[in-house]
């Protein structure tokens, strides 16, 4: 958790931007290659060691590896090092648009959508790190 506020701060601090274009260059990261980079600092790549998969793919990792929380779960279960996934329905498929790591105490971290966001119940939580 210590690189994931690092990178926070970071964020906070102009040294990483958001960028989808760019999301790979020091510097640059959107949502998924956040979590990535955060995630592989703790071991988990979502099979991808080399290069940020998109939040589908990271979601879909957890999902076959059974790395996912239960469907009905507490904000108390979801624990720091967790993935949030945000999910919206588009063209009758449900689909990943945004992806952030658990801090603890029911807050996330991520880039492109806010610095820090409250975690619900609804998302489904991957728990790659467990």
């Amino acid at each position: 958790m210590r690189k994931a506020v690092k990178t926070y701060h970071d964020m906070e601090n102009g040294k990483i931007h958001y960028s989808q274009s760019l999301r790979m260059k020091k510097g640059y990261a959107d949502c998924s290659s956040l979590a990535w980079r955060i995630m592989k600092a703790g071991g988990c790549t979502f099979g991808s060691p080399n290069w940020a998969p998109d939040g589908g793919v990271e979601y879909r990792w957890c999902k076959k590896k059974g790395k996912m929380l239960p469907k009905k779960h507490s904000v108390n279960d979801i624990m720091p090092g967790d993935v949030v996934f945000w999910m919206q329905k588009q063209k009758g498929k449900t689909k990943v648009f945004h992806v952030e790591v658990a801090l603890g105490y029911g807050i996330s971290t991520g880039i492109g959508a806010g610095p820090w966001n409250a975690i619900g119940t609804g998302y489904p939580i991957g728990t790659p790190l467990r």
